[in-house]
């Protein structure tokens, strides 16, 4: 089943997982752990879809393009002015690829011109992920 679900592109995967009811979207999930470290590997191509149906988030376009750039790339940055977002997104991005990837394989380094903000930096409460919207 996940084999085949790896291979159709992210929106196609998307439309296919919110079909699913609660049993069969736990089987996924269960599935993905065993096979991939993580339940949330379904999301690992898709920021986006994760930022929306697992932190129950809503982005926009600038956004958006924000998360694919953290999955496509090795570095992202974001040179824009204050409140456009920046620091919710990147809060996201942290939080996706961390639970995207097998316990304890993925670190996120976040920086900021002063230790204020990296100590306010948004982070989920523990738990947080084991909920689906």
């Amino acid at each position: 089943m996940l084999d085949d679900f790896y291979t159709l592109d992210v929106p196609t995967r998307r439309a296919w997982y919110r079909t699913l009811n609660p049993r069969d979207m736990g089987v996924l999930l269960t599935t993905a752990r065993k096979q991939d470290g993580s339940q949330y590997a379904i999301w690992q191509q898709d920021p986006v879809g994760f930022v929306a149906d697992v932190l129950g988030d809503t982005t926009w376009g600038k956004q958006d393009e924000l998360l694919e750039s953290v999955r496509d790339n090795e570095r992202t940055v974001v040179p824009a002015t204050h409140a456009p977002g920046k620091t919710f997104i990147g809060s996201r991005a942290a939080a996706w690829f961390i639970a995207v990837h097998p316990i304890g394989t993925a670190k996120v380094l976040t920086t900021a011109p002063k230790m204020r903000q990296v100590e306010h930096f948004p982070r989920p409460a523990p738990g947080y992920f084991v909920r689906l919207r």
